[in-house]
Order: structure tokens, then sequence, then C-alpha cells
């Protein structure tokens, strides 16, 4: 079995995973949201997964469709139990093979053989009840299916169908042995059993008379598991002496069976827990109403929008205070490239804007993405300035340390990149920031990338054809208090100022009659 069920070719799947996360993480809070959700598995680890974007829209339309089949609860259900017990089954097979190789392992012993056989009867019939989850459901996706027709083939095959009798065969064998204990002064000896009478019900009615009574809590030593192994490894070798064609079978077994666990069968179960969690991650959030799609996918920049988008840390976290996040919607058509959001500081820019690039990323990861609907090009960069901590180690000043980043980001971004830019020259005096400000929107221009700039420079939401114009939004009621909507409108700085000074009877008129009383 080769499938993968992340990537739509052997070759695609044959590439390293990142082990590190790319340097936006921080910026975008997707270290939150990664964290979050590769919680929901303690098997596997997920964070190479997401740290892992693709450049591949086929490949993203293959997660996308996997994960339309989970969007099926009873499928999802059933997925997460059957993968869930067979990881768990390949642990434990390892950690047998690990004793049974191990020349100084104390637990290379007919107990820990006998476990083995049991855990080879449990994987063959775990893949039967996987089999018949997937033909009760009937998934769709090309993934899912493809290794559905691996499965089938495998359950099917002569090697799989001996192995799985002969586990039955050993199990039923050690079931029906039945011997006799004698125990006597701290000592037990086992013998075959030769018909003698059955005293357990005697030995029952004998100690009824201590059963629990209300009194004095009392408790006890339980004993530890390397004991319990002990004494049921010294028993089985006394039950192996009169049994020895059962037990050389057993040994045998688990030569030739020791690694029954098939690779393709564990790969599965490994890439569907980046979907199981991501559907575990999503839902609590789908059942307040928040709206989660999969955004359409353009070969090249030229449209590009998402209705009711929302930060999804920010989600995250809301959920958690049984609160809901403030939804904006954008869109960008040719020749537009840049959005430029201006308004009020504390209005919600910052989150949109990082909503913004978690979209892009999660879009990368053919994940579902917050929002009603969506469509945009797999970005081939992403680049984030955001506001840091001066570094008083250096010699430089604020203002040269953004100008070195922000060259570096230019220097780097091409048409299909993404570009985020929050909150730059704000150390800088008007003056200079709005030149400055007017050669980086040049720049981006001839770049062409698809960006997003935060700035309190109203001039620049207008800069070009390729600009589009959005703004943080305030209660028209109270100006005073921020919707943290952003909306597609022109920039106007007096707008905010004059409804300030309206609420509180500063404007020029109510000043003029006050002071000329």
């Amino acid at each position: 079995m080769s499938v993968s069920i992340l990537f739509d070719t052997p070759e695609k799947a044959a590439r390293p995973l990142a082990q590190q996360p790319p340097a936006f993480f921080v910026d975008l809070a997707l270290d939150r949201i990664c964290e979050a959700a590769a919680a929901g598995c303690a098997l596997v680890d997920l964070r190479p997964f997401f740290y892992t974007p693709l450049s591949d829209p086929a490949c993203v339309r293959y997660r996308q469709q996997v994960l339309q089949d989970l969007d099926e609860p009873e499928l999802c259900f059933r997925l997460r139990r059957a993968t869930n017990a067979l990881l768990v089954l390949e642990q434990r097979r390892a950690e047998a093979e690990a004793d049974l190789t191990d020349s100084m392992s104390g637990r290379n012993d007919f107990m820990t053989r006998c476990r083995c056989v049991h855990l080879a009867g449990r994987y063959a019939a775990a893949l039967k009840e996987l089999l018949s989850d997937f033909e009760a459901l009937n998934p769709r996706s090309p993934g899912l299916c493809a290794f559905w027709q691996q499965l089938s083939a495998l359950c099917s095959s002569p090697e799989f169908l001996a192995m799985q009798a002969e586990a039955a065969r050993l199990e039923e064998g050690l079931l029906s042995v039945s011997c006799t204990m004698l125990i006597r002064d701290g000592t037990f000896r086992l013998r075959p059993f030769e018909g003698e009478a059955d005293i357990n019900g005697e030995v029952r009615r004998l100690f009824s008379r201590f059963g629990e009574k209300d009194g004095p809590a009392r408790s006890f030593r339980q004993p530890t598991d390397a004991t319990e192994h002990m004494i049921d490894a010294q028993l089985l070798g006394m039950v192996s002496r009169w049994n020895k064609p059962l037990f050389a079978d057993i040994d045998s077994f688990c030569k030739k069976y020791l690694h029954f666990f098939e690779e393709g069968v564990l790969r599965f179960c490994k890439e569907a827990q980046f979907y199981l969690c991501w559907q575990a991650l999503t839902a609590p959030l789908k059942e307040r109403g928040l709206a989660f799609c999969y955004p359409a996918l353009d070969e090249a920049p030229g449209h590009a929008g998402c209705e009711k988008l929302f930060d999804l840390a920010l989600g995250l976290r809301l959920w958690r205070e049984e609160k809901l996040p403030v939804t904006s919607s954008f869109s960008l058509d040719d020749p537009e490239r840049v959005l430029v959001i201006t308004g009020p500081n504390q209005g919600g820019k910052t989150t949109f804007t990082r909503a913004i690039g978690q979209l892009y990323y999660l879009t990368a990861l053919g994940c579902s993405v917050p929002g009603r609907s969506a469509r945009l090009h797999l970005a081939d960069g992403i680049y984030t300035h955001f506001n840091r901590e001066e570094d008083l180690s250096t010699l430089s000043s604020r203002l040269q340390e953004e100008l070195v980043r922000l060259h570096g980001i230019l220097s780097k971004a091409g048409p299909q990149s993404l570009v985020l830019i929050n909150e730059i020259f704000a150390s800088t005096t008007l003056e200079d920031g709005l030149w400055l400000g007017r050669k980086m929107m040049e720049a981006l221009g001839r770049i062409g990338c698809t960006a997003v700039c935060v700035t309190f420079l109203d001039e620049l939401s207008a800069f070009d054809e390729h600009t589009v114009s959005m703004t943080s939004a305030v209660d028209p009621a109270d100006p005073a208090r921020r919707t943290f909507e952003i909306r597609r409108r022109p920039a106007d700085g007096m707008a905010y100022a004059g409804s300030l000074a309206q609420k509180y009877h500063l404007t020029e008129e109510e000043l003029n009659r006050r002071l000329c009383r």
C-alpha cells in the first residue's frame, strides 16, 4: 500500500516535511492555530504537516475533497475511532517487538509472545471494521477512495487472511487451556486440569460475608505492571510445559508476523489525524454559527476575495469566552492588487490583516478556511512586516530597521506573493512617512503582488488604479465605539475626528458659541 491521503502523487508524498515553522507564523498567529490543532492528537506530531504549505492547486483540491468527505459527521467519527485504535495497536506492537528483539529485556517471554498474537488478531479485526465503514458510508474523494481500494485488496490477500486465521486459531487454543492451581505458603504450582471439582462457587459463598459494609475506608497497594507481567509470564511458562505444540506455534507466529502492521496503513492513520484534528478544531465554531468554506483557486492573481472572514486565532479564544468574532469581507478585481486599510486605532485593522494572511496560508494547507466563500490564488510566498520591539543591542534606529526589513521583503516578493505590511513609518514625521509610503506603493505596483497595507497615511489609500481603500468602522451613534468591521470605502481621516468632536460638543460652531458668550 503506497497511497497518501495528503498528497496526490507519490513524488509529492516523498518530499520531506518542514521541521520548523515559516518566519511569519507568529505575526499571523498561526503558531496558536497550529498548536491548538496539533494538541488534538497525542500519538502523532502534526506540526510538520502545518509547517509545509502546498504550491500545487491540484494537491490543494485533493485535500479539500478529503475534508469535504469528513464534513459528514458519521464518517468523521468512524474514521477517528478506527485510526486512533490502530495507532494504539501499533504503539503496543512496537513495544512488544522491542521486548522480543532486545537481548537485555526481561520481557522476552511467552507473555509478550501471546500479547503479540492478540494484537495481530485485533489489528486484523480493526482493518475489517474500517473496510466495512468505508463500504457503508461510501466516501467520494480520490484520496479516501484510493486508500479504500488498497485496503480492500489487503484484507482479501492470502497473506492477510492466513495471518488472521492463524492468530484466531492460536487465541482459541490459549482459551481452551485449562489447569489446576495449587497455592500453598506463598507459592503456587500449576498442573493440567484432570476433572477436579470446581470450588469457585464454594469460595464465593464462603467469602460473601466479607462483602463491603459501612466502615472505615481501607487501602491496599496495587501490584505494579512489572509485577503482574512477571507473575503472568511464570504461569504461562508452567502451562507451556504440557502444551508444547501450541506454544511452539506461538513462537513461530511471532517470528513470522512480528511486523504485521502494514506501512501503508500506518501512514494512512497518521495522515488522517491532520484532517481529523482540523475538523475537531473548527467544529465548535461551526456550531456557534461561524462559516467555513473551501476556497476556489485561480492560477494567477486577478480576482481575490472572501465573505465573512475572521481571525481564526481570535475566534478560538473568543469561543472559550462564549463570544463571537466580528467578520469582514474584501474583494480585489483586476487590476486591483493592494488593500490600504486606514481608520482609528484599536479598530480591528491589524486583526483583519492577520486574518487575510491566515486565509492564504490555510488555503495552501488544503484546509477549510474562515468565511462564507472565498476565491484566491496560491501565494508562492507570504511576507509580513509587523511592528516589533526595538532591538537596543543594535545601533540602528527604528526607522532604519523598518526600511531594512521592507527592502528584504520587496527584493524577495514576486507577482504571486502576498505581502502584509502593518503600521510602517509611524516612527518618522508625516512628510517623511508619506514620501517613503509612496515609494513603497510604487515598488508594490512594479512587483504586481497582492498586498495589504495598514497605515495612518490616508493619502496612500487612493494611490493608483491598483489600490483599494478600506477603513475600520465605528458606531455612527457612538463614534467612540469601534465595531471592528473593516469596510471598503474611501479613507476620510476627518470623519472620525468630526464624529468625536460632535459627540463631545467640540465642533467649531459650538466652540465659537461658547467662547463668544
